[in-house]
């Protein structure tokens, strides 16, 4: 989602800084469930993620290569 104008203007947020998403959860109904904000400190190549029953893996962007590193995000929804 984009920044918000007025918190940009009021101060809140510095635009310049990149902005950490937020991972939206649907059901097949496109219901939200929730939202699992991501780690400030790593960064993610979104396009590289699956799902199991342990939670979310997504790809972290590393300095080698030759090696995909996936971390494991885990969320609890209640129903």
């Amino acid at each position: 989602m984009p920044y918000n104008i007025e918190d940009i203007k009021a101060g809140v947020i510095n635009p310049e800084l990149p902005k950490k998403p937020v991972l939206y959860l649907f059901d097949k109904s496109y219901d939200l469930l929730g939202q699992i904000p991501l780690d400030k400190k790593s960064d993610y190549y979104f396009i590289n993620a699956f799902a199991t029953s342990e939670g979310l893996w997504m790809q972290k962007i590393s300095d080698d290569e030759n090696f995909m590193t996936f971390e494991l995000i885990e969320y609890n929804i209640n129903q």
